[in-house]
């Protein structure tokens, strides 16, 4: 029998740091609810998920505060630099997780859907005007560099987190939904594998001015989700945060 990843054992790869796609609901404001040293790499033009998770008066309020963020918004979308920026920070992050000097325990991109959005602009500014619409040789280049990205964030030695939207596919027997990435076919055939677990987050109005926060990795004819853990029930995360969901998928996220 070939040994795996050279002299590591079974059960040090069985249980290496997971690789989970979170998708809609209160996404970014559940990635910050453990103790851990996380850091946030946004790309995504979309403020409120950051002021949700900044003043959501939870338990977990005092955590959060201490979260690092690293923000790639273009300032220019004509001129758009920000995707190079953000894949060179990953590479960095790549680097020191080799060396076994990373100083974070999760790294969390926020969101896939704010990568393919920022890639589209990179690579339509190289093409000579990042605002025109893209025509067929554009949208291999673009899947190239999502795929990059996807392939840089699985080689990191830690806990990883991608969140995303849902897209809708249209079928005979009505919608179905699944993770939104650069294309529908990229959507369908070439994301969910990657990873571990991939959740579906939502809200549920839960009586008089509460409401339950709850994720989910049971698939449905609609859904699509995605389990190595077993994980395939909806759980209210209130008060157990992103710590209590990754002892459910029998992760113990602790050095």
């Amino acid at each position: 029998m070939l040994p795996i990843h050279g002299s590591r054992s079974f059960r040090a790869v069985a249980l290496s740091p997971q690789d989970v796609l979170l998708v809609p609901g209160v996404k970014l404001g559940l990635s910050l609810t453990c103790i851990m040293t996380v850091m946030i790499s946004k790309i995504d033009s979309r403020i409120p998920g950051m002021r949700t998770a900044a003043t959501l008066q939870d338990k977990f309020f005092n955590l959060r505060q201490n979260v690092e963020f690293d923000i790639y918004n273009e300032p220019n979308p004509e001129k758009p630099v920000m995707w190079i920026k953000a894949v060179a920070k990953l590479q960095q992050f790549v680097d020191q997780s080799f060396l076994r000097n990373l100083n974070y325990e999760t790294i969390v991109i926020d969101s896939l859907t704010g990568c393919a959005r920022a890639i589209q602009l990179y690579v339509m500014g190289l093409s000579g005007y990042s605002m025109r619409v893209p025509e067929i040789q554009h949208w291999g280049k673009m899947i190239v560099e999502i795929e990059r990205m996807l392939t840089l964030m699985r080689s990191l030695k830690c806990l990883k987190l991608i969140t995303a939207h849902e897209m809708v596919l249209e079928t005979k027997n009505g919608d179905n939904f699944t993770p939104m990435s650069m294309t529908k076919k990229h959507s369908v055939n070439k994301l969910m594998w990657l990873f571990d677990e991939v959740i579906y987050s939502k809200v549920k109005p839960a009586g008089l001015n509460k409401t339950d926060y709850i994720v989910s990795g049971r698939s449905t004819s609609i859904v699509r989700c995605r389990t190595r853990s077993g994980f395939d029930k909806d759980v209210v995360h209130n008060e157990i945060g992103l710590e209590g969901i990754l002892k459910l998928f029998k992760y113990n996220y602790k050095k």
